[in-house]
C-alpha cells in the first residue's frame, strides 16, 4: 500500500468522511455551540444555510485542503522514482506527438502525473 493518494476524488472523499464525523461528534457533545456563534447581520432566512456550512462543509473543505498538502509533501518525498518513470514516459510521449503532430492525453485524475507534467513544463504547452 502506497503512503499517499494516487487520486484527488480519493482525497475528496476522505476528507469529507472525516469531516463528516468530527463535525457530528463536535455537535454530539456542544449541540448549542452553532447557536452561540451566529453573526448578529445575518439575516433570520441565512441562518439554515450558515449552520450547514459551518456544521458539514467548513471541516470537510478545510480537511481536504490539508489532506491535499500533506499529500503533496509525500509524492515529492516518497514518490520520486515512480515520478521519474512518469517523466520518461511523458517524454517519449512528447516526442512521439512532434512526430506524428498527434496530441497527449493528460490524465489530470492521477496525481503523479500532475507531479511529472509539472517538472517538465518547459517541454510542452497546453491546447
Amino acid at each position: 500500500m502506497a503512503a499517499y493518494y494516487r487520486k484527488t476524488l480519493t482525497i475528496f472523499w476522505q476528507s469529507f468522511k472525516l469531516g463528516s464525523a468530527l463535525s457530528g461528534g463536535w455537535f454530539l457533545f456542544y449541540p448549542n455551540s452553532l447557536d452561540e456563534a451566529m453573526p448578529t447581520w445575518l439575516p433570520i432566512r441565512f441562518v439554515p444555510f450558515f449552520k450547514v456550512a459551518t456544521a458539514f462543509l467548513a471541516p470537510a473543505i478545510i480537511l481536504f485542503f490539508g489532506l491535499r498538502m500533506i499529500n503533496w509533501l509525500l509524492i515529492r518525498t516518497i514518490a520520486s522514482e515512480e515520478i521519474a518513470k512518469r517523466r520518461e514516459e511523458i517524454m517519449v510521449k512528447l516526442v512521439d506527438s512532434l512526430v506524428s503532430k498527434d496530441s497527449i492525453p493528460y490524465r489530470k485524475n492521477d496525481l503523479l502525473d500532475k507531479h511529472a507534467w509539472k517538472s517538465l513544463k518547459p517541454f510542452w504547452r497546453l491546447k
